[in-house]
Parts: structure tokens; sequence; C-alpha cells
């Protein structure tokens, strides 16, 4: 009964009152502060034209004598090659760049050995990068009767690329020296390019410092080669090639790994 007595002499709330509390009440919980974007390390930029970085900063001692624009796969290696295949004896060829070899591996995949075969001796061996890409183009295709599938190609290109990064790394001390270097001080690749959101292969850097716009998949290879080493590819390849696994089979394989083991850090 005292219960009774003391809820009675509790003001009943007027509906004006209630009805004025309902409409300032929030209709839901406050929404959480946005998560913060992860920050990566350092940026290394390179591209086919980059600017030596200053002489007498880590990055510009790092990179001598070749600069930046040596981790672009326009580069010529000056002692070896980068080797990617099989030719017709079983073999695969030797090619001055890695941009030799992706292009030329383009028409390997299309059945054009003998296409593929080119890239790998005069004249389109001593070509320029740049000369050398619009050949694996698709104006250079359709002039030689040719169709490359995009869509089956894109699900082996990282694939390819990776394989031929491990070759550089096997032949060019320097190249391997750089990334190696690079993962160990924890400097993040970063292809440039211009094309922002859109862009595979590279980025270019974002308004806040450590952090990238584009999907950078060059500079994420190169990452993901200095933290796994070459002998975790080369191994398992063996073991591949003993199943009967062709080149194509294998980078569609390795494509799918690298893109679980290293998603891609949209900004």
């Amino acid at each position: 009964m005292l219960a009774t007595s003391q809820e009675s002499k509790v003001p009943a709330c007027p509906d004006s009152q209630r009805r004025k509390d309902e409409d300032t009440a929030p209709e839901t919980a406050p929404a959480p502060p946005p998560a913060k974007k992860p920050r990566l390390g350092p940026l290394l930029c390179f591209f086919s034209k980059s600017k030596a970085y200053p002489s007498g900063s880590e990055l510009g001692r790092l990179l001598q004598p070749l600069g930046p624009r040596g981790l672009s796969n326009f580069a010529v290696l000056e002692h070896g090659y980068v080797r990617f295949g099989p030719d017709s004896a079983g073999a695969p060829l030797a090619f001055r760049s890695v941009e030799h070899a992706f292009q030329a591996a383009k028409y390997l995949f299309c059945h054009d050995a003998a296409t593929f075969a080119s890239f790998a001796r005069p004249p389109w061996s001593e070509l320029a990068g740049a000369q050398i890409k619009s050949l694996g183009g698709r104006r250079a295709f359709k002039q030689r009767g040719l169709r490359l599938d995009s869509a089956r190609w894109a699900q082996v290109c990282a694939g390819v690329m990776l394989l031929l990064l491990v070759s550089r790394w096997e032949e060019d001390d320097w190249f391997a020296h750089v990334l190696r270097t690079c993962h160990e001080r924890g400097y993040v690749c970063l292809h440039f390019e211009r094309s922002g959101r859109r862009s595979f292969w590279g980025g270019h850097a974002a308004a806040g410092a450590g952090s990238y716009v584009g999907q950078n998949v060059l500079g994420r290879l190169l990452g993901w080669l200095a933290r796994h080493g070459p002998e975790h590819v080369r191994a398992q390849q063996q073991e591949w090639c003993q199943a009967g696994m062709g080149v194509f089979e294998q980078a569609a394989l390795w494509q799918q790994r690298f893109l679980a083991d290293c998603p891609p850090l949209l900004v």
C-alpha cells in the first residue's frame, strides 16, 4: 500500500511535454566515428621517368646508381635477362626488360609463339619500353589478326607479372637489394600513374601522408615478393611443373594467392 501511495504522488507528465521530449530525442543511437584508413609506411614512388631522390637522402643513397626509374618495368637489365616461356623447345626465352617479357607473354597467351619470340631478338629487343608497350596493345593485335581475350588475361596478368619480377630478382642484384632493404625499412613501393582510382598497376600519393589512390598492383607485387622471397615462388613452381601445370595455369594460381594475401588499400 505504501508503494501505491508514493506512486500517486509522482506528477504525471503532461502530453505537451511528452511530445516535446519525443521530438527532441534522437531516433537512433549516434553513429560511431568513421574508421581510420590504414596508414602505410613511407612511400617510394617510381615510374619510367622518375626524377632522382636527393643524393643525401636515405632513398637517394639506397637507389644509387639507377635511381627510382630503375624499378620501372621499362628498365633494361645491365646484367642478365628476364626469362619467361617456354618457347617451342621448352626452355624460357631471355628478354631485356620486364616490359619486353610482359608484352610478349600476351602473344604466347594467344598461342602465337612466333611473335612471342620476336620480343627476345632484334629489332624488337632493341626497342624502348614505350614502343614495346604499344606492340602489346589492342591496335597491334588487330594488325596481326589476333584478339586478346581481356577477361581471361585479367585472370592471369598479375601472376605473369609476379613470375617476371621473380626472374628479374634472380638476375639483377641491385633490384633484389633495393626491394629487400625497402621491406626491412618499411617503405611501400608505389608505381606512379596519373589515372588515380582507375589505375590498376599503380596510383598516386593521396593528400594524407602514407596512403595512395589506385590499386598499385605493381607496387604491391614488389612488396609481396620482398616479403616472401623468390625461393618461395620457385619451390611451389617446381611442384606445379612436376604436376604438369602450364605457365599460365600457374600464373592464375599465383594471382589468386597474391590478391588473397595482399588486398588493395584503396583510398
